[in-house]
């Protein structure tokens, strides 16, 4: 991390990420939560005030992930599949999913990211 780098800050109190340059990290690190508090320049937006609380996204690496709507898949007991089409057919197939973030799922198994899926209350 250098100043002047640009992050993605996420602002949930506003439903929001926002890009800003770094300005400032401050040397010492906190013992107890080992982490460093950080200043970064944003613009301005409607809602953001001095001192509100953002997480500061930082790209450790790149994994390849799947994610797909929350309201494709559906839960069957224990278990989770989605509806999908594979060539010209619709099939259900057993995923398994992962985190959520927002209206999305991450899915570990059973789609590679390729295919279409149904959403919950579509017809066609």
């Amino acid at each position: 991390m250098n100043i002047n780098d640009s992050f993605e800050v996420v602002i949930d109190a506003l439903d929001q990420t926002l890009s800003g340059r770094l300005a400032e990290v401050v040397p010492a690190a906190d013992p107890r939560t080992r982490s460093f508090l950080v200043k970064v320049d944003l613009p301005k937006a409607e809602g953001l005030y001095p001192g509100m609380f953002g997480r500061l996204l930082v790209p450790v690496g790149e994994v390849r992930v799947v994610w797909i709507p929350e309201a494709a898949l559906r839960r069957v007991g224990q278990l989770e599949m989605v509806t999908a089409r594979i060539g010209d057919q619709w099939r259900d197939i057993y995923v398994t999913a992962g985190r959520s973030f927002k209206d999305r799922v991450e899915i570990l198994s059973g789609l590679n990211g390729d295919e279409t899926v149904a959403i919950r209350g579509e017809t066609g």
